[in-house]
């Protein structure tokens, strides 16, 4: 059984979007009174995504901040992203936005 991977805002820990199992991200909001197992929006997303938090007091207290989710994940290595090779050996890097994916796995 495979765990479950959300993004969380980095300022106020709040769950924004779940990273599925084929990297796509997936984004629930709102609440159906008819039928609560669906929600009104499930957007899922290929490709990086730049938020700010759902949270009114996170926005509030900080307006300028935007969670920036990378939708490439950190095994890319320098040689793969300039090179388009991954033998080369070298050690993973990060290109800034990649350094915080907020992902965590739920326990």
């Amino acid at each position: 059984m495979s765990k479950k991977m959300f993004l969380y805002c980095e300022k106020c820990g709040k769950r924004v979007l779940e990273r599925m199992p084929n990297g796509l991200f997936k984004f629930v909001f709102g609440r159906n009174q008819n039928d609560p197992g669906k929600p009104p929006v499930e957007l899922f997303v290929h490709g990086s995504i730049k938020m700010r938090c759902l949270r009114r007091s996170c926005r509030t207290e900080h307006p300028d901040h935007w969670n920036i989710f990378n939708f490439f994940p950190h095994s890319f290595t320098k040689g793969a992203l300039n090179n388009r090779k991954s033998s080369e050996g070298e050690e993973p890097i990060s290109d800034g936005q990649a350094e915080h994916s907020g992902m965590k796995a739920n326990q």
